[in-house]
């Protein structure tokens, strides 16, 4: 007849962790590091989840997926950052909830996926994270520098693929920007800190800041700067 007397539960990717009990499972993992996969989601990263009492096997999507290219070059990681908190990946507790799954975060919650690899300008790339709503918005960082801030609620929506278009840093600079490098006063900061200059200012990262700069050598007083976290 193709119908069994009990139901079963299947998840996909497998993993020893996983408990079931009726149509919920616990123990499942959505990573916060993936790997970059052009055209296609990094492997085991999109969850999906059955449950039947006959022999098909209807598997719906759990996962929410942010989509895009990435326009600059020598790009290695994308790392989308829900501000202010919120979860978007970590381990899950799913609920089927009769075919639109529900998935909870039970442990190791993180507010950051990063995508990480080769990226090719003229491919897409897609990251499975926590179907939520994120009432401040995401910020999207290409090699740890701020590419795209959304500062508005963002719903991440289960079986729904978001599309955040070409991400591209601006790089362009009266310096040279893959030799510019940050010293403060008086040699204090040492001799390697990377500076880019985006919409009119000089960019560094994780310093503190200071009125006196030396980049490349030469000496900037008052030069507008900020520092991100």
């Amino acid at each position: 007849t193709g119908e069994f007397h009990e139901p079963f539960l299947a998840v996909y990717p497998y993993s020893d962790n996983m408990t079931y009990s009726g149509s919920t499972c616990s123990g499942v993992i959505l990573s916060d590091s993936q790997t970059a996969t052009g055209e296609s989601f990094a492997p085991n990263a999109a969850i999906e989840m059955a449950y039947t009492n006959t022999t098909a096997l209807s598997f719906k999507n759990v996962c929410s997926v942010v989509k895009f290219k990435v326009g600059t070059d020598n790009i290695t990681s994308v790392e989308i950052t829900a501000n202010n908190g919120g979860n978007l990946a970590g381990t899950l507790n799913l609920n089927y909830n009769n075919g639109a799954p529900t998935a909870t975060v039970a442990s190791g919650g993180s507010s950051k996926v990063t995508l990480s690899g080769t990226f090719n300008k003229n491919s897409y790339y897609y990251v499975a994270v926590l179907a939520s709503g994120l009432e401040n918005g995401i910020t999207v960082r290409l090699n740890g520098t701020i590419a795209k801030t959304v500062a508005n609620e963002q719903a991440f929506k289960r079986n729904t693929i978001m599309d955040a278009g070409t991400l591209s840093l601006s790089l362009t600079s009266p310096e040279n920007t893959s030799t510019l490098y940050l010293k403060g006063a008086f040699n204090s900061w040492g001799t390697n800190t990377p500076m880019y200059y985006e919409s009119g200012m000089y960019v560094a990262r994780n310093v503190a800041l200071t009125g006196e700069f030396k980049i490349n050598g030469k000496d900037y007083i008052n030069l507008p700067c900020f520092a991100s976290e």
